[in-house]
């Protein structure tokens, strides 16, 4: 069942003082998109989807997010990646290989990521299991940095169902073009009601809440049912495993018109 998200509240929620991360700053509208492919999207969007990894730049490592952990075969002509088999979205499905590799693929045609030389270097994605995928290179690029540095970008982990619903709703009435794979054009509005409820798939900790008549202020709240309390993040201090842990409830974020 697909969730019933609480969209466009009508007030905004008082006496949050302590549970709220404001910010603010010359930016795209919400109105205006929450796609991750826009190249101005808004904020909300990352923290809605996750990506494979994270990047410490302390300690120059990867900090597990959906993947756990990855490998070089002997000759270094693929990298398999390890999934946790716990992430979920929020529609209680698991994220599977399938969705991982969806989601690669589907970032590979996206202007907004200038992932140079990503498709001279990857030959294919593939499923190995439901908690594996492998990246085989094309020869030459053997033990590849540029690869290492895609699976740790900012590649959001998305739904093939959901993926599919898009494409095929884009591609009926003209907005979407199967040769080209582009989806920087998609404007949903996670805070319409009229949005299709099965575009609102994500596995990140927060969801839509709160949008003023403008779009110039919108307001994302804590999912108590987000699947990485007590999974992720667990070498930091008080890391959360649980919604009443220390993670802000609310992120507030207004727009002004100019800098």
């Amino acid at each position: 069942m697909l969730p019933s998200l609480p969209v466009a509240q009508v007030t905004i929620p008082t006496n949050t003082r302590e549970e709220t991360v404001r910010n603010t700053g010359y930016w795209k509208r919400v109105l205006f998109g929450s796609n991750p492919w826009d190249p101005n999207s808004v904020f909300s969007y990352a923290l809605m989807y996750e990506t494979l990894f994270g990047w410490d730049r302390l300690t120059d490592s990867l900090i597990p997010v959906i993947g756990t952990a990855y490998t070089w075969n002997s000759g270094g002509s693929s990298l398999s990646v390890y999934l946790n088999p716990a992430a979920k979205f929020n529609t209680g499905t698991t994220v599977t290989s399938i969705d991982v590799i969806e989601s690669f693929k589907t970032a590979l045609n996206q202007s907004r990521r200038n992932y140079d030389g990503m498709q001279e270097r990857i030959d294919d994605i593939v499923v190995v299991n439901p908690t594996t995928i492998r990246f085989d290179l094309e020869t030459d690029y053997e033990y590849s940095i540029q690869v290492l540095e895609f699976i740790s970008s900012d590649v959001p982990i998305m739904s093939k169902s959901m993926l599919d619903t898009l494409k095929a709703d884009l591609n009926a009435v003209g907005d979407y073009n199967y040769s080209d794979g582009e989806l920087s054009e998609w404007q949903p509005n996670f805070w319409d009601t009229g949005s299709p409820a099965a575009y609102k798939v994500f596995s990140g900790p927060y969801e839509p809440y709160y949008l003023d008549a403008t779009g110039e202020q919108e307001i994302v709240k804590l999912r108590e049912d987000w699947w990485g309390f007590g999974e992720i993040y667990q070498d930091l201090p008080n890391a959360p495993t649980s919604s009443s842990d220390g993670m802000p409830t609310y992120v507030e974020k207004r727009e002004y018109s100019t800098n």
